[in-house]
């Protein structure tokens, strides 16, 4: 204001004159100088919005002090910071799967695996999700009034900071507005889970001319919203807009939906058949990972395995539904499952509760996608599947590094052994809920398979002692690097013939790198213990064993 008033006083001096010359060139020079100034200051204003940060009370300074100095540690090294809002997950426990995400090279959670698994030990919430974030990023849980002050507090004094996470937060035009005009850097923003932008504040994405990996899961963002925020971001590698019922699909015409390489729309339940075959129509030559399920069908499935020929990662999942919910049930048959044999390229394939998958079609896809690293086929009863599957599976997946398999009665009794041709390759079993399979196959399985490194049999009540000793010798036998590190072993017995009290008896036999969760699903089925043979109290068991507690075994 006070430029504005100088310039004031100048022009009326010109104007109407004054003991100073009129001529005085010097004069003129410096009026034309603040002109100039104030006609930048008003172009930066319209160009960039303003923020505004308001201080939080109820935290106390110790609070800031203490992640203050863990930050100020790090900060050098640390290019992501995560913040949760506690007040959230732990007052309704919120499941783990609510935090799992399959885009690796953008968000701060990795797909789950072995690795990450041996890292819950104690199953505490917190424990989990800092194992879950990635080395060079930060975690913080806490629940601020204003998410600008979070970001000014902290991310401030992160210099190489190009990833930022809220979850569970909600969110005004602040939080925009404080990134465009201080982190323009910014790579990666995950806001899963957060509500409160405006309309405004999705226009203003684009002015990140960085951003290409985006995550707004569950924001309640609505069409109109998505298109602005297309409009502007022109260098999107990733989206993730599920869990959005407004979303229709209308936007997934944009010509910016054409050249993202990671698309998950899934749980968006307005979106159709027509609109998902309008968004392959013409090809989509980037995409490598798509993750769906409404507006699924044989139609377009079939187009998108014939416009989408790069794609290694597909996931159709109906599995929040319930066991007797048929909604993904009559969606697919071999016409469009066989379809997926078009994708050569495929890596992994996800496909949960939906569809009549036959031996015929799963024939199919195996023949051409050899290549497959991961298979996850959890189908219950919604499958025409037999025996023969897991024969197929064996002879033509030779890299399989991790299968699941969960509740389906096609792995019945002295059928395991037709995986006896993955034993170099896999690495992670997940059989749980399959009550037909026998102690003595999954007992030769893990003798067969050296590179094993998680295995849940949880639910399968012939498992026993076979399975049990086989474990132990296998957490024993697991060969030590150079540093005499040996990798852990995970095992999950859990509601099996497996009495908790063996972990207790077996307590000093038990290898340092075996982690063994046990209960007899006729004794114990809920207190059981953790591989050092603790005892559990009812009231704290979902503490203590959260998230294992959170696994379905029904």
């Amino acid at each position: 204001m006070d430029d504005f008033f100088r310039f004031i006083r100048l022009s009326s001096t010109r104007l109407f004159g004054s003991k100073r010359s009129r001529n005085n060139s010097s004069e003129m020079t410096r009026e034309r100088s603040i002109l100039s100034e104030l006609q930048t200051k008003e172009q930066s204003s319209q160009s960039q919005p303003t923020y505004v940060i308001t201080q939080c009370k109820h935290v106390p300074d110790t609070k800031w002090v203490e992640i203050e100095e863990q930050i100020e540690a790090k900060k050098s090294n640390l290019t992501g910071i995560v913040f949760l809002n506690p007040n959230f997950a732990r007052t309704y426990y919120v499941p783990t799967n609510s935090f799992r995400c399959n885009y690796e090279d953008y968000t701060e959670y990795s797909s789950i695996s072995s690795e990450l698994l041996t890292l819950m030990k104690n199953g505490r919430y917190d424990n989990w999700m800092q194992a879950m974030i990635r080395i060079d990023s930060f975690f913080v849980s806490i629940h601020v009034c204003s998410a600008v002050l979070l970001l000014d507090k902290i991310s401030s004094r992160c210099p190489n900071q190009t990833r930022i996470s809220f979850h569970y937060y909600y969110l005004d035009d602040n939080l925009i507005s404080y990134l465009v005009r201080c982190m323009p850097n910014v790579v990666s923003i995950n806001l899963q889970n957060s509500i409160g932008l405006s309309p405004k504040a999705y226009g203003c994405f684009g002015m990140l001319p960085r951003l290409a990996h985006l995550n707004l899961s569950g924001t309640d963002l609505s069409e109109n919203n998505l298109y602005k925020l297309l409009d502007g971001c022109h260098h999107l590698e990733s989206l993730n807009i599920s869990n959005n019922c407004a979303i229709t699909g209308f936007c997934l015409s944009h010509a910016q939906v054409k050249h993202l390489k990671r698309l998950d729309i899934h749980d968006c339940w307005g979106i159709t058949s027509k609109r998902i075959i309008e968004m392959v129509f013409g090809g989509m030559p980037n995409l490598l990972e798509l993750l769906c399920n409404s507006g699924i069908n044989n139609e377009s499935l079939t187009k998108i395995s014939g416009n989408c020929p790069n794609l290694i990662h597909l996931d159709i999942s109906f599995e929040e539904f319930s066991y007797n919910d048929d909604s993904g049930y009559n969606l697919l048959s071999d016409s469009g499952f066989s379809s997926i044999a078009n994708l050569t390229n495929l890596r992994l394939l996800r496909l949960r509760h939906i569809g009549k998958l036959t031996d015929n079609a799963l024939s199919n896809i195996l023949k051409s996608c050899s290549n497959l690293s991961e298979l996850t086929l959890n189908l219950r009863h919604r499958h025409k599947l037999t025996d023969n599957a897991l024969n197929e599976i064996g002879q033509h997946c030779l890299n399989l590094k991790y299968f699941e398999s969960v509740h389906n009665h096609f792995i019945g009794k002295r059928c395991l052994e037709n995986l006896s041709d993955l034993t170099k390759s896999l690495k992670c079993l997940v059989l749980r809920g399959n009550e037909m399979l026998l102690d003595t196959d999954t007992c030769a399985l893990v003798k067969k398979c050296p590179n094993l490194r998680l295995l849940s049999l949880d639910g399968c009540k012939e498992v026993s002692d076979l399975t049990f000793m086989a474990c132990i010798l296998h957490a024993r036998n697991i060969p030590a690097d150079s540093e005499g590190y040996k990798a852990e072993f995970v095992v999950g017995l859990v509601c099996t013939a497996v009495d908790r009290s063996s972990l207790t008896d077996m307590l000093a036999e038990l290898p340092s790198n075996l982690r063994i969760r046990a209960s007899n699903q006729r004794y114990n089925k809920v207190h059981y213990n953790e591989f050092d043979g603790r005892k559990i109290s009812e009231l704290s068991l979902r503490d203590t064993f959260f998230p294992f507690y959170w696994y379905d075994f029904n």
